[in-house]
């Protein structure tokens, strides 16, 4: 059971590193016999969307090398966290971009969200513009997301260690949810 932990910002001087960082250290702790796996969306390097068909009508053969490789990449896990920030009400464009090359390879999957903004509201407008994207794209979609506030007094500025103990219980909750969905839907997955 593989539960993916997707970082959706790709800007220079992105703190979603760091986040997604903490995310995968505290979620490993919490339900150390799930197998996370760290995914950052700035490796794959995608291109503005360019497949010839949409996504749902590609079948999983993509035109691009990349394409092909970011889809095959999320095809491989049974569930997904998606770390974002909140950039002006919404999520960045690099996570629509990485999630808009995706046809089926999260369907009948849960994902559960992670969001972050140096402001109080933690993130949390991203992540109610992101949910329809994730409904669309058939995933079970969790309802507690984790909105971490104030993120650039939880950084460490000289080793950018995320000191954010207020927020370890509301992550050990949410590594819980998402292994159970996750076991759940891929005992169900695997039985069809």
């Amino acid at each position: 059971m593989k539960i993916q932990i997707i970082i959706g910002s790709t800007r220079p001087g992105r703190v979603g590193d760091k986040i997604g960082q903490w995310v995968y250290s505290q979620l490993s702790k919490a339900q150390p016999e799930a197998e996370f796996e760290l995914v950052d969306l700035l490796e794959f390097n995608l291109p503005l969307m360019n497949e010839t068909i949409p996504p749902l009508g590609l079948q999983g053969k993509y035109t691009s090398e990349v394409g092909q490789k970011w889809a095959d990449k999320i095809a491989s896990a049974d569930g997904y966290v998606i770390v974002t920030p909140e950039y002006n009400h919404s999520f960045p464009a690099s996570l629509k971009n990485g999630l808009d090359y995706i046809g089926l390879q999260m369907a009948k999957k849960p994902v559960a969200f992670v969001s972050y903004s140096p402001l109080p509201s933690g993130g949390s407008r991203a992540v109610e513009q992101l949910i329809p994207v994730t409904v669309q794209l058939s995933t079970v979609t969790l309802n507690h997301p984790l909105n971490i506030a104030n993120t650039m007094q939880l950084i460490d500025q000289q080793t950018g260690e995320v000191k954010a103990d207020m927020y370890v219980e509301p992550a050990q909750k949410m590594a819980a949810e998402i292994v159970w969905w996750t076991k759940n839907l891929k005992k169900i997955r695997d039985e069809q």
